[in-house]
């Protein structure tokens, strides 16, 4: 009997949360077959730590230490190059995983040949994994119309303005993984996951909390709510350099998607990445052509770009103001 179910998780000096994190994939209520740890060269008791629980783990676990720190992006790359299942969920070192999640999502999947992904809500936690009030897709936010939207095909059309999965909650078809690697260096994984396997196929949205989604001061990425006047700070720190970054981005998946061919099922997603990218590409010039602002905003208003491609009349107003 093949492996059905892989985990691949990226390590790197995550000792303080991960005996937790493992812990609660041995108690799923369905287990996987097989946990892929990647760490990438951690300089505390984290390779230590995953030895130990693979001498007691209900499934096997493969270490793989990285003989120098390739960062998250590629050392989860690398970890989701050797799972072996057919469906492949990534982990992160410092959240915890309901019992429930792994079936969950997997009979999400089992239900329809279709969907390439799933994904999951959580509820967000503190460092004590003490709950924060809010689940994470409030925080995002994710609502109720767009889960709706998301799962009734239009998963792509959301996920090409904004990303809204998070690695920690999600779980895809192996088969697909040919065309997500090697993962751009610029992108998040998980971004860049959700957004190619969006163009690839269906993907669907599980309202369902499955994850305790850990907020501490040590994590690289997290979901923390911001105000309008935290994020007009960041951007005006950032600078132009921000938006055409987010161009060369999406440029990248325009291109690993137009190698595809025949086998892209819907073309038009081809046409919609070259939008992005031309309006981020704009929002960049504005920054540093001022003279000509009011008009360049005015034209991708009347356009639609900002409801499409950014968050609507929110990037409009912050590119008026840097």
């Amino acid at each position: 009997m093949g492996i059905e179910i892989s985990v691949a998780m990226g390590t790197y000096n995550g000792a303080a949360h991960l005996a937790e994190q493992l812990r609660s994939l041995a108690a799923q209520d369905r287990l996987p077959e097989e946990l892929v740890v990647c760490d990438d060269a951690s300089m505390d008791d984290t390779v230590a730590i995953v030895r130990d629980f693979a001498a007691r783990a209900p499934f096997e676990v493969r270490l793989e230490i990285n003989g120098r720190n390739l960062g998250s992006t590629l050392n989860f790359a690398r970890a989701v190059s050797l799972c072996r299942g057919k469906i492949v969920f990534l982990a992160d070192q410092d959240d915890v995983w309901l019992p429930q999640k792994v079936r969950r999502l997997c009979e999400v999947l089992s239900e329809d040949p279709g969907p390439g992904f799933a994904f999951s809500d959580a509820k967000r936690v503190d460092g004590e994994c003490r709950l924060l009030g809010c689940n994470l897709w409030h925080t995002l936010p994710f609502p109720p119309a767009d889960q709706r939207r998301f799962n009734a095909g239009a998963g792509f059309e959301l996920l090409v303005r904004r990303n809204v999965v998070t690695g920690t909650t999600m779980a895809f078809r192996a088969e697909y993984r040919e065309v997500l690697l090697p993962i751009p260096s610029g992108w998040v994984h998980d971004g860049w996951i959700a957004l190619l396997l969006a163009a690839l196929a269906p993907a669907r949205a599980v309202a369902e909390p499955l994850v305790l989604y850990r907020q501490h001061a040590g994590q690289q990425i997290g979901a923390r709510p911001e105000s309008l006047l935290d994020k007009y700070r960041r951007r005006k720190r950032q600078g132009p350099a921000l938006y055409e970054a987010t161009a060369e981005n999406y440029a990248a998946a325009l291109e690993r998607l137009r190698t595809l061919g025949d086998r892209l099922p819907d073309r038009s997603v081809l046409d919609a990445l070259r939008h992005k990218i031309d309006h981020w590409r704009t929002r960049a010039r504005m920054r540093v052509d001022r003279l000509w602002r009011l008009p360049i905003v005015a034209g991708e208003l009347l356009r639609g770009s900002y409801g499409l491609y950014s968050s609507g009349w929110k990037s409009a107003a912050e590119d008026l103001l840097l």
